[in-house]
């Protein structure tokens, strides 16, 4: 019989704060149709940079068990990024994502070079436009988007997906994150097109690989003052 065992583990990653629909006091029009368009309870998404998440590894000896975590304690980031409609990219209090509306995903990133890379990613793209383009993409059935990559008219990325090398992509919010994952080696399927990533696509890519850890309500939260952050 496998033996249980646990372990606590202390690394820099990611939140992924899916909004979920069915948790908003009073939706707006927008919002509905969001949900409509998209097929899913899950209609936007933001990513929190966290530094040293303390979190605990449930696993069985059977190399077969998936394995469960919590997270216990988060440095986040005083700044969360996220992009919208009108706006683009923007970043917004932390705080933001703690008010019951999102599910919470953290996403360990075990090299510090690729956690470094990333925030610098989301810093970089501030500012950038909305890519309103690829909105029906995302809405597309998965066998489609899967078997595509789409040309960057639709997708609006640059070519290497860097800001920094000179020209902001438009992105929208989960686009941002597939982005994100890719180039910090979260995922090991890239096959999606980030341009095709709806919310729920995203979150399905996490669980699928096991890649993130659910964040509940009892977890403690701190919040780094601008000066303590490093990228």
């Amino acid at each position: 019989m496998p033996v249980r065992k646990t372990k606590v583990k202390r690394h820099d990653g990611f939140i992924f704060a899916f909004l979920e629909y069915s948790k908003l006091p009073d939706p707006s029009l927008f919002q509905s149709v969001v949900k409509l368009v998209v097929r899913s309870e899950l209609i936007h998404v933001a990513v929190l940079p966290v530094f040293d998440c303390e979190y605990l590894i449930e696993y069985y000896s059977s190399e077969t068990s998936k394995k469960r975590g919590k997270v216990l304690l988060i440095n986040a980031h005083p700044k969360l990024y996220t992009a919208f409609m009108k706006i683009g990219v923007i970043t917004q209090p932390a705080q933001e994502v703690f008010n019951g509306s999102y599910a919470l995903r953290f996403v360990p990133v075990r090299c510090r070079y690729n956690f470094q890379a990333g925030l610098r990613f989301l810093q970089d793209l501030e500012g950038a436009e909305y890519n309103t383009r690829a909105l029906l993409i995302a809405a597309l059935p998965m066998r489609i988007k899967r078997a595509w990559h789409f040309p960057s008219i639709l997708s609006q990325e640059t070519q290497d997906q860097l800001p920094f090398m000179g020209v902001h992509p438009s992105v929208f919010c989960s686009q941002m994150c597939l982005m994100l994952c890719y180039m910090c080696n979260i995922l090991k399927d890239n096959r999606l097109d980030p341009a095709a990533c709806a919310p729920a696509d995203l979150l399905q890519a996490l669980d699928k690989e096991n890649a993130a850890i659910v964040c509940g309500n009892d977890m403690q939260v701190f919040t780094m003052g601008q000066k303590d952050y490093y990228y």
